[in-house]
């Protein structure tokens, strides 16, 4: 109906899988932030010769995606850069990326919601929130599912008004375009105060020592929690210590009382088969 061939790969490793996509000549290139993250390091390697000469666009889903990801995938892979969208199994991409969005949108935002999508945002307080004000993303689609198999766990998961709670926070400006800002349970609560632990992990990518990074919350008896940051060098033989991360953080704006009180150096973070952290292991790690 479309024209379009499909190449899949049984697993994503990149030093069998790229080969593929080259061999293909793909001009459209999935899926997520760390598949844009493989074909970066790929490309870095040998600057000189583009990786994929013929991708168009870099679609994104599924995982969290740095606003800088965007800029550097336009700017070392080509084409539009990363077009991202989002959607959960009980609603499929409810909102989506176009080639033709600006820059800012692109980097920033996933996209508009998709046609017959209706949203509602719901600050943490129980307010309707205004554009460009965070709340939880709540939704209703011709795509929603109707309930859980199990339907004792619909009583939660819907509003009054027969919304879907997703769990997830965002904001969604003027125009409709709607940003990802974290979970409902992805907020630290240190002292009283809420710190989103995307804020925290988007300013961190933007550190040259950092290839990737994620933030959790870890018990503290005076704080309640304090903020851990666990990062993926981008040399190993010099990782960023904690001292350079809280100038860095400090110069760019964050918040002192934001900026993590603790470091933790990995060789990857652990993610499901969608790329997603699973930072459920990393509290149990490090709490």
């Amino acid at each position: 109906m479309t024209g379009c061939q499909l190449v899949l790969v049984e697993a994503f490793v990149p030093a069998t899988a790229i080969p593929v996509l080259q061999r293909e000549r793909v001009t459209v290139a999935g899926a997520g932030t760390p598949f844009h993250l493989a074909y970066l390091a790929a490309q870095r390697q040998d600057s000189g010769t583009p990786l994929l000469p013929e991708c168009r666009v870099y679609p994104g889903g599924g995982a969290a995606k740095p606003p800088q990801l965007h800029h550097e995938v336009k700017a070392e892979l080509g084409g539009a850069g990363v077009v991202s969208g989002y959607g959960l199994t009980e609603c499929p991409i409810l909102a989506m990326g176009s080639v033709g969005d600006p820059d800012d949108r692109l980097a920033e935002t996933e996209g508009r919601p998709a046609p017959g999508v209706e949203l509602k945002l719901v600050t943490l307080d129980g307010r309707v929130a205004g554009p460009g004000e965070d709340g939880e993303i709540r939704v209703k689609a011709p795509q929603l599912f109707l309930g859980y198999l199990d339907p004792s766990l619909d009583a939660e998961a819907f509003d009054d008004e027969g919304f879907f709670r997703t769990g997830d926070l965002g904001r969604q400006d003027a125009e409709g375009y709607l940003a990802i800002t974290g979970r409902l349970k992805d907020i630290i609560i240190r002292k009283g105060e809420n710190i989103s632990a995307k804020e925290v992990e988007d300013l961190l990518y933007t550190h040259p020592g950092v290839a990737d990074a994620a933030v959790i919350g870890v018990p503290d008896p005076t704080l309640g929690e304090r903020c851990c940051a666990v990062v993926v060098p981008a040399d190993p033989a010099r990782p960023p210590t904690l001292p350079e991360l809280f100038e860095f953080l400090k110069g760019e704006g964050l918040m002192v009382q934001k900026i993590p009180e603790q470091l933790e150096i990995v060789a990857e973070l652990p993610r499901n088969p969608a790329g997603k952290v699973l930072k459920a292991d990393l509290r149990a790690r490090y709490h």
